[in-house]
């Protein structure tokens, strides 16, 4: 009796004791956290309950110590089947973080992450990266693998990191690699590779960015191609050294202060800067562009920025780059002019060309610089390579502008008788156009090379050729031409006033002082005849001629037929003015043909 007394006793006391040790185990994995809360990282704590603890169905995970942002990294690179962080999942930084120069263990380090970072515009701080940890990805950075169409890495900052990881592939302070991902303004040495879009990132440091047998950017060493309804961007980034310089280096590779290869040539790059950059090839590919080391990038700019190839510092410091203003450099003229403040001179530093033409709404200097610009345009009427617009006051200066327009049927009359540019300047600012020793050319009908529609303009020792096309349309405000000379070869015959060296409308004013101003033939379709030389059209205007040479041409021995085009015509419409004062000049009619429809 005694003895089942005492055995009765040692089941009820192991079943209390087994009851409450289940009781505290259940206690602490569901609440309890001892972790430090301390936001300097010592090198060894890590917390996960911020993962545990939250409640089912949660997708966005607070974070604001050192050792919760080092249990991230271990939830994501020691996956576990009921804990794994996934693609509807975002962690969110609510503290600045300073990693203290302990090593770091690359987030995905193992398996890509396939969920959000949202850093909060927090600041992590002193991040080492030093030792080859042996995962399977190939990449080193505060990420390693993010991978993901859904993926965002965003709002936040990475000072002061030391990254130097030699074996891997793909390294960068922020993502060794991104193949599939979002990323948006980040501060840091954003990716290594990706098929990334990546927003509103940049780079301000000091020291060497440097790849070995791979490529080497600021913010991206290579930017992949497009993929299905995916397409990879960089826009708005820029790399600024501080502190000296930034020296962004390839050895055996390819390099550029902002992107170093861009393999997608339909990948959108936009408005792109870097700044006091050093960039060096070893044994390499030439970078291309000092900001993007293979394609090109619109509305991009740099300053400061050297080249050396193999130790040697090269000339060429403005390649890739199309104009600058003053010490900045862009990658396109409109890209400049989009830039300029009132009263900056924009300078043409390399011919170039675009589909769109450029558009002046300030007042501004644009230095040609003895380079050409080129625009195919539109088939607009508005389409030039240069409209000038609002109150702007523009002076355009030593060089040449080409409308790269074309022939379609010179017998069809109005806009589908050519296609593309008009010509290469349209007016129609209410301030003031000054142009000296410019070049200008045209190739389409039913279109003429300058078109002014209001302003005071003057345009000094310019050369106009035009095929087909005619020379100045003066159809508003007052303009003055000093010693210009304008060629039109070819007669638009649906309306050969079109093809004129010159025509005054909308009751403008046109005063012509020296030069010299032709039209020729461009064969025997024109009945061997070249068209008027210049006059006042329909709408009416003031014509006023002191000095020149005014010629409209004929082939030699080709038989004249059909309409003889005066040297100045009157096309003017009953009751509007329709004046000509000719004050001096000497006039060229062909045989068969006279002065002009005044006398």
């Amino acid at each position: 009796m005694k003895a089942r007394k005492i055995l009765s006793m040692i089941l009820v006391l192991t079943m209390i004791f087994s009851t409450m040790s289940i009781v505290v185990l259940a206690e602490e994995n569901a609440t309890t956290c001892t972790c430090s809360t301390d936001t300097t990282w010592d090198g060894t704590s890590i917390c996960e309950h911020w993962f545990y603890n939250a409640p089912q169905g949660t997708t966005v995970f607070e974070i604001d110590t050192a050792a919760e942002l080092a249990g991230f990294a271990s939830l994501v690179n020691v996956p576990r089947k009921d804990t794994k962080l996934n693609g509807s999942h975002t962690v969110k930084l609510m503290a600045d973080i300073d990693l203290n120069n302990n090593e770091w263990t690359p987030i995905g380090n193992i398996e890509s992450y396939l969920g959000s970072f949202d850093g909060g515009n927090h600041i992590i701080s002193n991040l080492k990266i030093t030792q080859h940890t042996g995962n399977a990805t190939k990449c080193a950075g505060f990420f390693a693998y993010v991978t993901n169409y859904t993926s965002e890495i965003k709002n936040f900052t990475i000072h002061n990191a030391i990254v130097t990881v030699p074996t891997k592939e793909r390294v960068a302070v922020v993502i060794g690699n991104a193949p599939k991902a979002t990323v948006k303004n980040v501060t840091g040495a954003i990716v290594g590779h990706g098929y990334s879009i990546i927003e509103d990132c940049s780079v301000e440091a000091n020291g060497v960015i440097e790849s070995v047998d791979f490529t080497a950017g600021g913010i991206i060493g290579i930017l992949g191609a497009a993929s299905g309804t995916y397409t990879p961007s960089l826009k708005n980034c820029s790399v600024i050294g501080t502190d000296g310089s930034l020296e962004i280096k390839a050895v055996n590779g390819i390099v550029a202060a902002v992107c170093g290869n861009n393999v997608g040539t339909d990948t959108p790059m936009e408005n792109l800067y870097a700044e006091n950059v050093a960039v060096s090839i070893v044994n390499g590919s030439s970078s291309s562009n000092f900001v993007v080391g293979r394609n090109s990038a619109k509305d991009s700019s740099y300053k400061d920025v050297t080249l050396t190839v193999s130790g040697e510092i090269v000339d060429n410091v403005t390649s890739g780059a199309e104009a600058k203003i003053n010490d900045v450099y862009y990658s396109s003229l409109s890209a400049a002019i989009n830039n300029a403040a009132a009263g900056d001179t924009v300078t043409l530093i390399a011919d170039c060309e675009d589909t769109t033409g450029v558009i002046i709404d300030k007042d501004l200097t644009l230095d040609l610089n003895n380079f050409k610009y080129s625009s195919t345009g539109s088939s607009a009427s508005s389409s030039r390579n240069i409209r000038i617009v609002d109150d702007a006051n523009v002076i355009i200066k030593n060089g040449t502008l080409v409308g790269q327009g074309a022939m379609v049927d010179h017998t069809v009359y109005g806009a589908n008788a050519g296609t593309g540019a008009y010509g290469t300047i349209r007016m129609e600012s209410t301030g003031s156009l000054e142009m000296t020793d410019v070049n200008l050319y045209n190739y389409r009908p039913w279109g003429f090379n300058v078109k002014i529609l209001s302003g005071t303009n003057t345009f000094n020792n310019v050369k106009v050729f035009g095929s087909f096309g005619g020379g100045f349309e003066v159809n508003g405000g007052e303009t003055t031409l000093n010693n210009c000379e304008v060629n039109v070869e070819g007669v638009y015959t649906a309306q050969a006033s079109a093809s004129a060296a010159f025509g005054v409308a909308g009751g403008a004013t046109l005063n012509i002082y020296g030069g010299s101003y032709t039209t020729i033939p461009a064969g025997e379709s024109d009945n061997g005849r070249g068209s008027y030389c210049g006059g006042v059209m329909s709408s009416g205007g003031t014509l006023n001629i002191y000095d020149g040479t005014f010629t409209n041409g004929c082939i030699d021995n080709y038989p004249l037929t059909g309409p003889a085009y005066t040297v100045l015509y009157n096309d003017a419409e009953s009751g509007v003015v329709s004046n000509a004062n000719i004050y001096g000049g000497t006039f060229t009619a062909f045989e068969g043909s006279s002065i002009n429809q005044w006398n």
